[in-house]
């Protein structure tokens, strides 16, 4: 028996692929276009709410803006109303200080002048509040100085002892200290240059700060 002659199906395809018309379901064009129309939507509306946003904006910095200048005037009124109030206040802390200190400038320049001796001239007095820590505990004490000239050093010595024992300075509760500096005399005159510092402050503090 002869063998079957077997050769594979053959068919030529003369076809053109780019020819050929598109029959799928969803055509691919219309995909393109409806992604395209749709990202060109979303741009739009972000754009437009942005412009939006910034038009609301430029509104509300606008209207702000004009209370502004509206509110200038009465706000410059109040700000002058507060300057006043501030420097009358100032006024009451100095009175209240003035008022508060133990030693009130025309009985301690009364005092002073009374007991000055003779060759002891005075050129400056100043008093001052000094606030005194020790320990972490602050109180508050004074501190006055005095300046001018001495003709005699044993003149400045018995007039520093005169104030360590005043009864002006040594109030009930009260510690007083005082100090000198003298300087060189002046070569012609030879009279000293002298500084006297009197510290008055509370017993407990001078206790506890070991003076």
């Amino acid at each position: 028996m002869a063998k079957k002659q077997i050769q594979p199906y053959w068919r030529p395809n003369f076809r053109i692929p780019g020819t050929l018309p598109d029959i799928k379901v969803v055509r691919t064009d219309f995909i393109v276009n409806s992604v395209a129309i749709a990202l060109a939507l979303v741009t739009c509306f972000v754009i437009f709410q942005r412009e939006f946003r910034a038009h609301v904006l430029r509104g509300t910095v606008a209207d702000l803006e004009a209370r502004v200048e509206a509110a200038k005037p009465e706000n410059k009124k109040s700000l002058a109303v507060d300057s006043r109030f501030r420097k009358a206040g100032e006024y009451v802390v100095e009175l209240q200080k003035f008022y508060s200190s133990p030693y009130r400038a025309h009985e301690l320049l009364l005092y002073l002048s009374n007991s000055v001796s003779e060759g002891l001239i005075f050129k400056q007095i100043t008093l001052n509040e000094k606030v005194i820590t020790v320990k972490k505990k602050s109180e508050l004490g004074y501190a006055i100085s005095i300046g001018g000239d001495v003709t005699e050093l044993p003149i400045l010595d018995s007039y520093k002892m005169q104030l360590q024992s005043a009864e002006l300075f040594n109030e009930e509760g009260c510690s007083v200290e005082v100090s000198e500096t003298v300087a060189a005399p002046d070569f012609e005159t030879r009279i000293f240059p002298y500084r006297l510092s009197i510290e008055v402050k509370p017993e407990s503090m001078a206790k506890k700060g070991g003076k």
